[in-house]
């Protein structure tokens, strides 16, 4: 082996060593995030969610324990006629969901490189689709991870990008959530105050190591990161988290408003009209919310799932519709309004932002969707120069604090001079009044 070549092998293996190899590979993708992305148009109908033993499983979080035995599942359609070779790779990352200095052989049991190996045709159906169905591998330590998922044809850019949890419960959790703290906040926010107890579990600098995550029904667009504990009592091994100014603090928000189209032949929940033969469904118009009381409606947090009415496989034998939503109200509004839920991944896609008819209050948009039952929002975005105070995104609405939610707690841990974060406390619980 000539000294170049020598050379060479030695910066690669000091790469690896390092730890950057990893953060060399994500870079060759020319899309690469790590945020919850969908980033190709032909891929519908993303579902994330820890296996269990019951139909509601897909209602599960993207969380498993590090013994894994509740393996994550990931499924999802890809419109066209053709399957293609899809590949996963997985990534650690730090608390603020930046890559971490892990190389893949410090946290994977196997080559990070996985063929999604099991896929099916669509049948009887007008749009023609494959579905696809993997199982997220095992890991060896807990964190933060994401998927990205990519085609052999073009391997340099991701089509999917999914966030999971693999924690440790080595730090008790006790959670208070109540109204807001904040007088302003008493009839719209929900308080989520807590401690956590480290009476078995060796701890540093606890103020410094330790960082917190909270989310409201599993969503990451608005999560908070990387809080901090307000409080240390070194003596009794516990960490205080009740802040004063909303900074664990949610807007209650409303119940979810919801819709399905299950059925070819006649209407469903919140269904005006269903065309078969065009394959459009047309939602019946919704109104403002923020201007009424709170009403106590049975939701599924923001979710989807998916079902039709001639049983057999939904997965496969679901079809696609053009669906037709209506916002109307008694005068303009000054701002952007979206569809938000699970069904857009939690983000803010064109073809979900509902425009103003001319000539009217009504504004409109159409989105491609499977048989199924939806939730949603409408999410409005006042616009910059609106001297409207009172306008935010629950706007429409409305903010209540009696809301129905499911909130997580993340505690990550990581020791002075520790390469990455771990997760050492889960928490999922409901707030209800």
């Amino acid at each position: 082996m000539n000294f170049k070549l020598k050379v060479l092998r030695f910066i690669f293996l000091l790469l690896v060593n390092l730890g950057l190899f990893s953060v060399l590979k994500a870079q060759k993708f020319t899309n690469f995030t790590t945020e919850d992305k969908i980033l190709s148009e032909n891929i519908k109908t993303v579902q994330f969610y820890r296996a269990g033993s019951t139909p509601q499983e897909i209602f599960n979080t993207s969380a498993t324990n590090l013994d894994q035995e509740d393996p994550l599942i990931l499924r999802f359609d890809y419109l066209g006629e053709e399957a293609k070779y899809l590949y996963v790779k997985v990534f650690h990352c730090n608390s603020d969901w930046s890559i971490s200095d892990l190389n893949p052989a410090e946290y994977l049991v196997d080559y990070n490189e996985f063929l999604i190996e099991e896929y099916q045709f669509s049948f009887n159906t007008k749009t023609s689709f494959t579905h696809y169905l993997f199982s997220a591998p095992k890991v060896k330590l807990s964190g933060n991870y994401v998927l990205a998922v990519y085609d052999s044809e073009d391997p340099g850019r991701v089509l999917l990008v999914k966030r999971f949890l693999v924690y440790e419960n080595l730090i008790e959790i006790l959670p208070n959530f109540t109204f807001s703290t904040n007088v302003s906040g008493r009839r719209t926010h929900q308080q989520l105050d807590f401690q956590l107890v480290y009476r078995n579990y060796s701890l540093q600098d606890p103020q410094t190591e330790i960082k917190v995550a909270l989310r409201q029904n599993y969503r990451w667009d608005n999560a908070k990161l990387d809080i901090p504990p307000l409080f240390t009592d070194i003596n009794d091994k516990r960490l205080d988290f009740s802040y004063f100014n909303n900074e664990t603090a949610y807007p209650g928000g409303n119940e979810y408003r919801s819709f399905a189209f299950r059925h070819l032949n006649f209407t469903d929940i919140n269904l005006e009209s269903i065309n078969t033969n065009d394959r459009i469904a047309k939602i019946l118009p919704t109104k403002l919310r923020s201007n009424r009381a709170f009403v106590n409606d049975v939701d599924i947090n923001g979710k989807f799932f998916i079902e039709n009415s001639r049983g057999g496989s939904f997965d496969l034998e679901g079809d696609y519709f053009r669906v037709i939503f209506r916002f109307e109200n008694d005068k303009p509004l000054d701002g952007r309004i979206y569809v938000l839920g699970a069904l857009t991944n939690w983000e803010l896609k064109p073809e979900f932002e509902l425009l103003k008819e001319k000539d009217s209050n009504t504004y409109l948009t159409s989105a491609r969707l499977k048989q199924g039952y939806y939730n949603y929002y409408l999410h409005f975005i006042p616009d910059p120069d609106n001297p409207n105070r009172f306008m935010d995104e629950n706007y429409i609405e409305g903010s209540f604090f009696q809301t129905e939610n499911v909130y997580e707690i993340i505690v990550y841990h990581r020791n002075p001079g520790g390469r990455a974060d771990r997760i050492v406390g889960y928490l999922v619980k409901p707030f209800a009044r």
